[in-house]
């Protein structure tokens, strides 16, 4: 059998058989060992795929390290003196234990979360930060320099908190002692009150639906024949001790302060 006799050595999808045809009209035809160019061509390209997939491998690689976990916002500033790094940490809540934060209600628990930040209230930020934290001039502002103005806002992670903590004051078994106590949220009663815990439920939904994780929960076997989630998974966490202290340190919006609109200020017709 003659080289050009031969059969070729890809079959399938790489399978070009030799031709007598020339590639173009009044062209000659191309060959090396019964194989055309574009046989060549078709070898390689298995191997340009390949460099070309491990390339894009290592940019994503790259980004993610970078920015391993996406902000609250698509715009946002960077806080002077919280630390962005991130930190693989293993969560330690189990179906059976027993957290302090969800112990039976008492000023002992209440005082751990306004330690987490539950009840950090509006701050003020430097103007500067406008930009960056998509701010406008329509947005509140008190200047209490003239030419140096703060804008009026509070931090998500720290409302987040405060929505938690409030979902867990209204559950059924605490409920009595905070309508008991009848401070903070609990002022409020009736409509206003569960207008409050829903708009605090489809935040955290809004929240939880946004950074969905999309990490894995393997099972183990239990005596019962039964399987239990492992629910102690390490997970890629912000350091947020350090947003939390500087959260404690920001200059708060004075208690009781009435923030009357500047002429000409931008003014909501109806609260949202």
């Amino acid at each position: 059998m003659s080289l050009l006799e031969e059969k070729p050595r890809f079959s399938g999808f790489l399978e070009l058989e030799a031709s007598n045809q020339p590639l173009l009209p009044g062209s000659k035809t191309l060959r090396r060992r019964g194989h055309t160019v574009r046989h060549h061509l078709y070898r390689l390209l298995p191997y340009v795929l390949a460099l070309l997939a491990t390339t894009n491998i290592v940019t994503l690689a790259f980004v993610f390290a970078k920015h391993p976990c996406p902000s609250s916002s698509p715009i946002y500033p960077k806080l002077e003196g919280v630390d962005e790094t991130y930190r693989w940490t293993q969560f330690t809540s189990t179906l059976f234990s027993q957290s302090q934060y969800v112990a039976r209600p008492s000023p002992e628990v209440d005082s751990l979360w306004k330690d987490l930040g539950a009840e950090i209230d509006d701050i003020l930020i430097p103007a500067h930060y406008g930009k960056a934290a998509d701010v406008s001039p329509g947005h509140a502002f008190v200047e209490f320099e003239p030419g140096n103005p703060s804008f009026v806002v509070s931090v998500e992670a720290f409302h987040q908190l405060h929505c938690l903590n409030l979902l867990r004051k209204s559950l059924f078994y605490n409920a009595d002692y905070y309508k008991g106590l009848g401070v903070k949220e609990f002022r409020n009663h009736g409509t206003m009150l569960q207008m409050h815990i829903d708009h605090c439920l489809d935040m955290l939904r809004e929240r939880l639906m946004c950074t969905a994780d999309a990490g894995i929960l393997p099972s183990f076997y239990t005596i019962y024949n039964t399987t239990t989630p492992d629910f102690k998974r390490d997970h890629h966490c912000r350091d947020y001790g350090s947003l939390q202290a500087w959260g404690r340190a920001a200059k708060a919006l004075p208690k009781g302060m009435v923030l009357s609109p500047p002429e000409g200020a931008f003014v909501l017709e109806h609260v949202p």
